[in-house]
C-alpha cells in the first residue's frame, strides 16, 4: 500500500464518524420537530386564530362590518339601571370571589398549612377535610354541596340541625337571593383551599430543616418563626396563588353554573359566567367577544401591577 492509498484509508476512517453523527444530528431534528409540530398546530388554531378572530368580531356588527356598535353596548348595558343586566354584577360578583379567595382563603390555607407541617394534634383530619374535595368531580362535590344546604330537613344537613337541633326555622341557602352569593362564596372558600394547600405543603417542604434547627436553638417561637421564616422563604408561591386568584376574577364560572338556580343568575353571575351567558344563551358572539376583549384591556393591567406589588413587597428567596 503505498501513501496515497494510507491516506485515503485514514481520511475515510475519520469521516465515518462525522457521517454517522451528522445523520444523528439529522433524525434528532426531524424527531424534535415532529413533537413540536403537534402543540404548534393546536396553538396557533386554538388560539392565535381563535383570539385573532375574536379580536376581529369585537369589532363588527351583524352584517360584518366594522364598526363600535357592541363596544357601545356594552357601556350602555354596564351602566344600565335595568337590575335583570348581568354585566354590572358581574364585575362586583368576581370582585367579592377575588377577595374572599385572596384575603380570606390564602391566610387560612398558610395557617393549615404550617400546622400541617409542624403535625400538630388533629393535623392529619384536617389533611383529609381540604385533601379530599380536590380529588372528587367538581359536579359530584356541587351536588353533595347542594345536598348539605337543601331547605327541606329531611335531606337538607344543615338545615336539619338548625330544626331539630336548636329548634330554629330552615334557611333556603341556595333558594333565596338573600343567601344564594354567599352560599357559594363559602362553597369556592372551601373547596378551593385543597389546592393551595398542596402547594404551601409542598413549599414548606422545600425549606431545609437546618434552618428551623437554627430557629429552635435560637428560641424563636411557634408564631414568630412562621410569620419572619417560613412567609418570606415561601412568598414566590404565595404570590403565584395571589396572582392565580387574581386572573380567576375573570374566569370564574364552574361553582356559579352548577350551584346557582336560573332565577338568580343576576345575583351570583361573574365575569366567566356572564361571557359564557352570551356565547350560550344568547348566541350573542359579537357581543361575548366585544365583552372579553374590553374586560382582557382591564385585566391585563391588573394582573400586572399585582405581580409588581407582589414582587415589591418580598424579592424572591433563592434556597
Amino acid at each position: 500500500m503505498n501513501f496515497s492509498d494510507t491516506m485515503q484509508t485514514e481520511g475515510a476512517v475519520i469521516a465515518a464518524p462525522a457521517k454517522r453523527k451528522k445523520r444523528k444530528d439529522i433524525k434528532t431534528k426531524i424527531f424534535i420537530v415532529c413533537m413540536l409540530a403537534y402543540p404548534v398546530l393546536q396553538f396557533l388554531i386554538f388560539w392565535v386564530y381563535v383570539n385573532f378572530n375574536s379580536i376581529l368580531m369585537a369589532f363588527q356588527n351583524e352584517s360584518g362590518a366594522f364598526d363600535l356598535t357592541y363596544m357601545k353596548e356594552f357601556f350602555r348595558i354596564l351602566f344600565s339601571s335595568n337590575p335583570n343586566e348581568l354585566a354590572r354584577p358581574s364585575i362586583i360578583n368576581s370582585i367579592w370571589f377575588f377577595l374572599v379567595g385572596d384575603f380570606i382563603g390564602l391566610p387560612i390555607s398558610l395557617i393549615y398549612s404550617y400546622f400541617m407541617y409542624k403535625r400538630v394534634p388533629g393535623s392529619k383530619i384536617f389533611r383529609v377535610i381540604f385533601f379530599l374535595p380536590s380529588i372528587i368531580s367538581s359536579v359530584v362535590l356541587t351536588s353533595i354541596y347542594g345536598y348539605m344546604l337543601s331547605a327541606d330537613p329531611s335531606t337538607g344537613v344543615i338545615n336539619n340541625i338548625i330544626v331539630n337541633v336548636f329548634g330554629g326555622e330552615t334557611i333556603p341557602f341556595l333558594e333565596s337571593e338573600k343567601y344564594v352569593l354567599g352560599s357559594i362564596l363559602f362553597y369556592g372558600l372551601w373547596f378551593g383551599m385543597g389546592m393551595n394547600i398542596l402547594l404551601i405543603s409542598g413549599a414548606i417542604a422545600r425549606i431545609p430543616e437546618d434552618i428551623f434547627e437554627y430557629s429552635r436553638l435560637e428560641g424563636v417561637g411557634f408564631f414568630r418563626e412562621f410569620i419572619v421564616i417560613v412567609i418570606p422563604l415561601i412568598f414566590d408561591t404565595i404570590s403565584s396563588i395571589f396572582i392565580m386568584g387574581a386572573v380567576g376574577m375573570f374566569t370564574q364560572v364552574g361553582n356559579i353554573l352548577l350551584l346557582s338556580p336560573q332565577t338568580y343568575m343576576h345575583k351570583t353571575s361573574t365575569i366567566g359566567y356572564y361571557i359564557y351567558y352570551l356565547v350560550q344563551e344568547n348566541m350573542a358572539y359579537n357581543q361575548a367577544a366585544a365583552a372579553g376583549l374590553i374586560f382582557t384591556c382591564i385585566g391585563v393591567p391588573i394582573i400586572m401591577g399585582i405581580r409588581a406589588i407582589m414582587n415589591k413587597i418580598c424579592a424572591g428567596i433563592e434556597f
